[in-house]
C-alpha cells in the first residue's frame, strides 16, 4: 500500500556490547517494501532475457549433440568428461578468487543484456553440453531429448533465480 511503516529502534551501549530494541516497529507487511517497483521490474526484465537466452543455446546445441551421439558416440562421451572437468575447474577458480570493490553500474541491465548472458557464456555451454551428455542416452529421439533438457533447465531457472513471486503480482 501507500502508508507509512513505522520503524522505531532504541540502541543501548554497554561497554563493547550494543543491543537494539525494535519495540514499536510495525510487524511484517506485504508488498515491495525493500525493493521499489521499478527495480523489481528491471530485475524481471533482465531475468526474462537470461531465461530466453539459455533457450536460444539449448535448442541448437541439443540438436547438434544428438546428431554427434549418433555419428560419433566417442565424441559425445568425451564431451561428458570435458564439460564436467571445465565446470569443476571453474568451481575451483571461483572458490579461490578474491573479491574487490567494483564500480557500480550506472543503469540497470535490460532484456538484451540478459539475452546475451548465456550465448556468450562458456559456462552455460558447458552446463548444457554436460546436461545432454550425462542425462541423455544416445539414440533418444532428438526432439524428446532437447525438449526434456530445455524444460528441466527452464524450470531450474524459474525456481532458482532470486526473484520473489510477490513482486510479480
Amino acid at each position: 500500500g501507500n502508508r507509512d511503516i513505522p520503524i522505531r529502534v532504541s540502541l543501548a551501549v554497554h561497554g563493547s556490547d550494543v543491543s537494539a530494541d525494535f519495540t514499536g516497529t510495525a510487524s511484517q507487511v506485504s508488498g515491495n517494501v525493500n525493493c521499489p517497483l521499478a527495480v523489481a521490474a528491471a530485475g524481471v526484465i533482465l531475468v526474462a532475457g537470461v531465461v530466453l537466452g539459455k533457450q536460444l543455446v539449448i535448442w541448437p546445441v541439443g540438436f547438434g549433440l544428438m546428431e554427434v551421439s549418433e555419428q560419433a558416440p566417442w565424441v559425445f562421451e568425451t564431451l561428458k568428461y570435458a564439460s564436467a572437468a571445465y565446470i569443476i575447474w571453474l568451481a575451483w577458480k571461483v572458490g579461490n578468487m578474491r573479491l574487490s570493490p567494483a564500480r557500480a553500474a550506472t543503469t540497470p541491465p535490460g532484456f538484451l543484456a540478459g539475452l546475451i548472458v548465456h550465448p556468450l557464456n562458456p559456462k552455460a555451454w558447458a552446463m548444457i553440453v554436460g546436461g545432454f551428455t550425462a542425462f541423455v542416452t544416445p539414440g533418444t529421439p532428438v526432439l524428446q531429448a532437447t525438449a526434456t533438457i530445455a524444460l528441466v533447465l527452464l524450470t531450474c531457472q524459474l525456481l532458482l533465480h532470486p526473484l520473489d513471486h510477490r513482486l510479480l503480482t
